[in-house]
């Protein structure tokens, strides 16, 4: 509580930005496998390791950070960790549509003092699972507000021939609307979000690059030559089924924690 009420307050009103380390190059949406360490030497920590996808980071204050200090899930552990702590080191990744926005950074015999400990060891599994759905759910609302507006552009530049395509661009965004307004009203009421947002994720996914892929088709040449920009958000919308976690750990989690139907065979 004592950390919170120091840190928290400077996220709120933006004095910092804070970055996640959870992906690894060995384990992206099996977060379970990841292999960055934390070894206990008196009153500190030392983490050895390596992060990537850590969505920018290069202008991150701190990191929200797992690490394993045991086997299996009981053995991930987290971290709240300074960036300028002595080494870390931080390289930004261009991505495909030209943006820094992702980067690897790298822990080498980084040390964190105990009461950086979010919870007790083995506690990193459970706050991970409490804080995806935020990230799969609330954020996701602006996305489609831009989604909308681009909607509202195509629809200035199709004629009645491609009605249809429009159609069902139009369909997949305002669905990923409706699901997002639900999830947002439950937020309000509750204060909480659980396994359930992996819905909103697989929708907004399917919104998105089903609306960029119509409006490749439907305006020719406009991705590929005279809109740099939409062909940025075109080339974002690949990525998609890919970043917040997979579109097959999303259906996972709804056959398994919304459905009962039970792990694989």
């Amino acid at each position: 509580p004592e950390l919170a009420a120091d840190m928290v307050p400077r996220l709120l009103d933006g004095t910092e930005q804070w970055c996640q380390g959870f992906s690894e190059p060995g384990s992206g949406s099996d977060l379970a496998s990841l292999t960055t360490r934390a070894e206990q030497r008196g009153d500190n920590w030392v983490i050895n390791g390596q992060k990537v996808w850590t969505s920018l980071a290069q202008y991150a204050s701190r990191c929200v950070l797992l690490t394993r200090t045991a086997p299996g899930h009981a053995g991930i552990t987290a971290f709240f960790v300074d960036m300028d702590t002595p080494g870390i080191t931080v390289r930004p990744l261009r991505t495909m549509h030209d943006v820094d926005e992702f980067a690897e950074v790298y822990f080498d015999d980084v040390v964190v003092p105990a009461d950086r400990m979010l919870g007790q060891p083995g506690d990193g599994w459970k706050l991970a699972m409490d804080l995806l759905p935020y990230e799969r759910s609330t954020c996701f609302w602006h996305r489609i507000a831009y989604l909308l507006a681009t909607l509202d552009g195509l629809a200035g530049k199709s004629d009645e021939a491609d009605d249809l395509d429009l159609g069902a661009a139009y369909l997949a965004v305002y669905t990923a609307r409706c699901r997002s307004h639900i999830t947002q009203r439950a937020l309000a009421e509750t204060g909480r979000v659980g396994p359930e947002t992996s819905i909103d994720k697989v929708l907004l996914s399917t919104a998105e690059q089903q609306l960029f892929d119509t409006y490749r088709d439907l305006v020719p040449g406009a991705i590929e030559w005279t809109d740099p920009v939409l062909r940025s958000e075109y080339l974002y919308s690949k990525a998609a089924t890919i970043y917040g976690g997979t579109a097959e750990i999303q259906r996972n989690i709804i056959a398994r924690r919304l459905l009962d139907l039970g792990k694989e065979q």
